[in-house]
Parts: structure tokens; sequence; C-alpha cells
């Protein structure tokens, strides 16, 4: 009698399975197309709160302190919005370039502390506001004068002026 065997049950092991390690009897230990999708399935979703952000966002930030510019964009704080979206804040677009780069790393660092896969990352720009650029010497002495009122007093006793 001819013992005849399927296709599948012939063959000899292919060199994927025989880097990983794996023959030919390991295949029953395998995981089936099922098994597979539940792992990918498996989504961790953590809620994290905007004080468990902050509070891990300085040991991200820390490994750019040689990167001046870099570290001081990502110095300020981000903000966090619904669906687990971090919004961090630029001035310009050099920022910005900056910042899209770092993102994935961003968002895999933070996904990995804050046990959760659904967060994201935005890049908002904002207006930075900058108060009195230049200022008159009149200005300057009435802004020192309103942070140290012996100044005034100063002022006032040896009747000092710019114009004189």
């Amino acid at each position: 009698m001819i013992l005849k065997k399927r296709k599948d049950e012939i063959g000899t092991p292919s060199i994927m399975q025989a880097l990983s390690g794996i023959n030919q009897q390991d295949k029953s230990t395998l995981p089936n197309a099922e098994e597979k999708k539940d792992v990918e399935k498996q989504v961790i979703n953590q809620d994290f709160t905007i004080d468990q952000l902050l509070e891990i966002w300085p040991k991200f930030i820390a490994k750019y302190k040689d990167q001046i510019h870099l570290y001081n964009t990502l110095k300020s704080d981000p903000k966090l919005s619904g669906d687990y979206r971090v919004i961090i804040q630029v001035e310009n677009s050099v920022q910005q370039d900056q910042i899209r780069l770092l993102k994935p790393e961003i968002i895999g660092f933070l996904q990995r502390h804050l046990n959760n896969s659904l967060i994201d990352v935005d890049i908002k720009m904002i207006e930075a506001v900058y108060d009195n650029k230049l200022l008159t010497d009149d200005q300057k002495l009435i802004n020192m004068m309103k942070k140290n009122l012996s100044l005034q007093k100063m002022k006032n006793m040896f009747n000092l002026d710019f114009n004189s």
C-alpha cells in the first residue's frame, strides 16, 4: 500500500523558519491566523491625565539639553486635548519642522510611558507675544520705577532727568 501525503505535509523548512529556529515539527506551536489577529487587536488604552503627562515630559526633553534651541522649544509644557491628543505649541516654522521630525519619537515615548497606544501629537503654531520690544529711555525708567519704588525717590531727590 502506498501512502499519499498532501502537498502541505511535504517539503523542507523555509529559510525564514531555519533562521528563526523553527523546524517542521514545531509548526503546531506557531500561532494560527486567528491568534495573530487577536494579538493585533489588543490595543493598550489606559487613560492618563495632564499631570501624568507633565510628570514624564521632563524625562523626554532631558535628552535634548545639548541642543539648546530644540530643548527650549520642548521646554514649554504640552497641552492635552480629547482623543489622547498631545499638543505641542511652537512659535515659528523652524520649531515646527524640528518637532515634526521628532514626532515619531515623541509618540513612541509617550505611548510607552503612559501605556496608551492611541496617543497622537499635534503641532500648533502660536503667535509669540513680546511686550515693548524697543523702549525709549523714559519707558525704561518708568518700568524700573514700577519694580523699585526707591528709584522714584532717588530721581526726585536728585532732580534727575534725561533731557538736561
